[in-house]
């Protein structure tokens, strides 16, 4: 698997500045795949000043144009098939099923990304003053925060990262530090695809170094957070003590229920799908079954 040992900023490839020499593990083998230095808080800021400069031009562009680069995203990611699967495969544990999910997945969030741009649909309201109209417009948030978990690293960093860019914002994406190339995979399709200077950036390393940084920054007006329920009350009680919007996806307690009059082998089939896809390494994963 190539080496994914550089953060994104800027548009550039840049090593981190942060104390800590991570490793990058697959968790099959135990084998280290690589070692990586993690950002620091100066490297957090650095993002987030290029996002935020990024932002002046980003929001601006026509959305013929933000088109036209999500195109060229699509065809970035369809032309690093075989990395993806083999990033999601050594560094996160897939299997090729699940890689494929991925791969597929991340296809068709961009392809629904693809027609947001012409579709930020405004409001024109009545007035009590005569003569006068109000108008509701939709404007992008500015800059997004994105913290991604380690178990569906691509999937759960592009949805939040593609619709987020794809109406007018900017990103940094922050990985788990168990799947940091996957992040820096992303990163590679943007820059494959030639989008501007910092309108997407990507940084690594332990939560517990950076983390809150990543929060409770100045310069990010949302954060969007999927992990563990622990981690998500914290970053929700700094985000909303800051006033920033904030998304979070944490842990789930997912029921199936099976009516009396379902096809019973069916229904055992899915059971087993719904507990067991990626090891049950979901948070959708079903955890109890209630028959009718």
């Amino acid at each position: 698997m190539k080496t994914y040992d550089k953060l994104y900023i800027n548009g550039q490839w840049t090593e981190g500045t942060g104390s800590s020499m991570l490793k990058n593990t697959d968790p099959y083998t135990g084998e280290v795949l690589y070692e990586y230095r993690s950002a620091s808080k100066e490297d957090v800021d650095a993002a987030y000043q290029a996002a935020k400069e990024a932002s002046k031009s980003w929001r601006a562009i026509l959305p013929a144009e933000k088109r036209d680069y999500l195109e060229k995203l699509l065809e970035a990611v369809i032309s690093l098939k075989d990395e993806m699967y083999e990033v999601s495969i050594k560094e996160s544990g897939s299997a090729p099923s699940k890689a494929g999910f991925e791969f597929f997945t991340t296809i068709e969030i961009i392809k629904e990304a693809m027609r947001m741009p012409e579709h930020s649909h405004g409001k024109i309201l009545p007035s009590n003053i005569p003569g006068k109209a109000n108008y509701i417009i939709r404007q992008p948030r500015g800059v997004i925060g994105v913290i991604a978990p380690w178990n569906v690293p691509f999937v759960l960093a592009m949805r939040s990262v593609v619709p987020a860019i794809a109406t007018g914002n900017t990103v940094v994406l922050k990985p788990a530090s168990d799947t940091p190339a996957s992040a820096l995979l992303i990163a590679e399709f943007f820059d494959k695809a030639g989008f501007p200077p910092g309108v997407f950036n990507a940084i690594v390393g332990r939560g517990s170094e950076i983390g809150d940084s990543i929060t409770n920054h100045p310069v990010p007006n949302a954060i969007s957070f999927t992990g563990s329920t622990e981690v998500g009350r914290h970053i929700g009680s700094i985000a909303s003590n800051m006033i920033k919007d904030i998304s979070l996806e944490l842990g789930g307690n997912n029921v199936m229920i099976v009516c009396k009059d379902a096809d019973l082998e069916h229904a055992a089939k899915a059971a087993a799908f719904g507990s067991h896809f990626n090891a049950g390494q979901v948070c959708m994963a079903i955890n109890r079954i209630i028959i009718e």
